[in-house]
């Protein structure tokens, strides 16, 4: 198991014990792209749906873990996997205006996860999680909204995403 879905083996969207539903409760239209509807309440959905969230959080974790090993001097592979993943997310109806909510969802979530391990969380490490989202956030994000026929120069490169939100 890789380091990072060691520590963060529950789910940061799913699990009533970690935040439950940030992401949900920050961003209802975020629900539909994960089969709920926007008045559904997490607990009293299909299992179905439940391990559907469970699942991606699982996933989302390990893509996290694999981005942090590959950053470094050359990053154009990671960026070419962030980019592919905006545009496989499209389909899933994500709108690029949805990752701030994510970001603010993982990093909270995270922390509370780790804030209570000997040494895991401090304002760095907090610091670094936020640096590392804006720039992967940016790749998918600039690939959203190039499919969407958005220019990418109507974002900020520095990581900020109100301009894309604005246009969404």
């Amino acid at each position: 198991m890789p380091p990072l879905v060691a520590h963060l083996s529950t789910c940061p969207f799913a699990n009533p014990n970690s935040s439950s539903h940030r992401l949900f409760e920050l961003e209802p239209r975020t629900k539909l792209v994960f089969g709920f509807q926007k008045s559904d309440d997490f607990e009293s959905a299909s299992p179905r749906l439940q391990m559907g969230a469970l699942i991606h959080s699982k996933r989302m974790v390990a893509m996290f873990d694999q981005a942090l090993g590959m950053l470094g001097p050359d990053t154009e592979l990671l960026a070419e996997m962030l980019a592919g993943l905006g545009k496989r997310h499209i389909q899933y109806g994500v709108r690029a205006s949805f990752l701030p909510y994510m970001g603010k969802a993982i990093i909270t979530t995270v922390k509370e996860l780790l804030q209570d391990k000997a040494g895991l969380w401090n304002d760095e490490v907090e610091e670094a999680w936020n640096t590392v989202f804006e720039s992967m956030s940016w790749d998918i994000m600039d690939a959203i909204l190039q499919e969407g026929g958005v220019s990418n120069s109507t974002v900020d490169k520095r990581g900020s995403l109100s301009a894309a939100v604005k246009v969404r």
